[in-house]
């Protein structure tokens, strides 16, 4: 299947028949004529590049189950920025690692040191105190008209 094929051997065929109107050279003055391959003559003929680049990289499928909330947040900022919900989320966690990369190089880490639990907490944690989390959790545990009440008192 990748038996080499002469690139030459169609023009030199014209060139008997067409005479000097076909005889123009195909490759560039002074350079030497390469040996193409069928599957590169074929693609050549198809007026594609002879020599494909590389195959992408194949995607990872994973599997992630998520709160409605959160799925409901992701849909919407896809439609937003008009994009894929998958591509949303693919976006969301490189720049999210880009940047603790960035914030882990700004504190003397490399980029390829792995984020330390501290890193990772300000990263990733609710971003709450010990007292706020309490506050919260007690506010949770209050009935609706109880709710309200603090919220009127506080705000």
């Amino acid at each position: 299947m990748d038996q080499p094929v002469d690139p030459d051997k169609d023009r030199r065929r014209g060139d008997e028949a067409a005479g000097d109107a076909a005889s123009k050279p195909l490759t560039p003055a002074g350079a030497i004529p390469q040996r193409l391959t069928v599957e590169q003559h074929d693609r050549l003929a198809r007026g594609l590049d002879p020599d494909p680049p590389p195959p992408k990289e194949k995607p990872f499928k994973f599997v992630v189950r998520l709160p409605l909330r959160l799925r409901n947040q992701i849909a919407d900022a896809a439609k937003y920025y008009r994009r894929s919900m998958n591509s949303e989320i693919v976006d969301r966690l490189e720049r999210s690692f880009n940047s603790a990369i960035a914030d882990g190089a700004e504190e003397g880490a490399t980029s390829g040191d792995p984020l330390s639990p501290a890193q990772l907490e300000a990263l990733f944690g609710r971003g709450l105190t010990g007292e706020e989390e309490q506050i919260v959790i007690a506010f949770r545990r209050l009935s609706r008209e109880k709710q309200r009440a603090v919220l009127d008192l506080i705000t």
